[in-house]
């Protein structure tokens, strides 16, 4: 037998051997979207609390909302750059400023003191 007739037969048999193992039915996509991953990551969801701080037209305000109900407003000094109907909202680690003045005032800011103790507090109570 030659070479060439060698490398012609065991080209013959790696693709008999590549096309059989393509014959085998493939899963199906609906298969795979019917059945949740155990790895597949929770949905999001919002914190059950809001901390604000919020000017008025004459103070500053610290306010807990939680389940869409405020749970009483405790006056408290104002932070120099917050304008009146600006807010600052605890985000996770940061804090952000909403503002109705316009987009470019909304950005992330220093989180006031007053405002991070209150959340300290108001966790610490809560079981």
């Amino acid at each position: 037998m030659t070479t060439a007739s060698r490398f012609g037969s065991l080209a013959m048999g790696v693709a008999t051997i590549a096309l059989g193992a393509c014959r085998t039915p493939a899963p199906s996509l609906s298969d795979d979207l019917a059945q949740p991953s155990a790895t597949a990551p929770s949905s999001a969801r919002r914190p059950a609390r809001t901390y604000l701080l919020r000017r008025t037209e004459d103070r500053c305000e610290l306010e807990v909302i939680e389940a869409g109900r405020g749970r009483g407003a405790t006056p408290t000094l104002c932070p120099a750059n917050l304008e009146v109907g600006e807010r600052i909202r605890i985000t996770g680690q940061t804090c952000m400023r909403d503002s109705r003045a316009g987009l470019d005032r909304e950005q992330p800011t220093v989180c006031p003191t007053a405002l991070v103790d209150l959340e300290v507090e108001t966790r610490r109570a809560s079981p």
